[in-house]
């Protein structure tokens, strides 16, 4: 007999990895920037479906389209050799930017001098920020009621802000004072 000859042949496949990204949240309708890094060489491919379907976007920033409710989209590498990672799931969130605040009282007439309280009416979930100016400027109170002595008229405003950090536009409440009648 002749001679016999083994081979031993050891194939090793590694899966491809998958992209790291994470998910993404805004306050209120419009377009979300989401992101994704993979190794060396590989190429970041974004999708809408779990699997199947067009390939809707290749690169490391995908920017949305406009939304107006959260959407999720799916992102898988492809490395150098043209194997592709399992999809990984990626959330483009919308949170809800919150409502005016409502007032208790919207106008508020008082003596020069005195105590007044100016109140919102409060809401679950909802921090509240009292300012002297309609845009920018410093927070004079924090909390759903803000009482002050009213030496001159002016207007207050506030802002509702959730727990993801939406902040509402500003409302805003009148101190008007009127003059003391006099006994003559």
């Amino acid at each position: 007999m002749g001679n016999i000859l083994m081979l031993t042949m050891v194939l090793t496949f590694s899966e491809v990895a998958p992209p790291k990204t994470q998910d993404v949240f805004r306050c209120g309708p419009g377009n979300v920037q989401l992101s994704a890094k993979a190794g060396i060489g590989a190429k970041i491919n974004w999708h809408a479906s779990q699997t199947g379907g067009a390939l809707m976007f290749t690169g490391e920033n995908f920017t949305t389209p406009a939304l107006t409710k959260t959407a999720t989209y799916w992102v898988s590498t492809t490395d150098t050799s043209g194997s592709s990672s399992s999809r990984i799931k990626v959330v483009a969130g919308i949170h809800e930017i919150p409502e005016l605040p409502t007032f208790v009282e919207k106008n508020l007439l008082v003596q020069p001098g005195q105590a007044c309280t100016l109140s919102v009416t409060e809401k679950k979930d909802r921090n509240y920020k009292w300012y002297s100016t309609s845009i920018g400027g410093s927070i004079v109170f924090t909390g759903p009621s803000y009482s002050l002595t009213a030496k001159e008229p002016a207007n207050f405003f506030v802002t509702a802000t959730t727990p993801e950090g939406c902040i509402s536009d500003r409302a805003m409440v009148q101190v008007q004072i009127t003059q003391p009648v006099s006994n003559k």
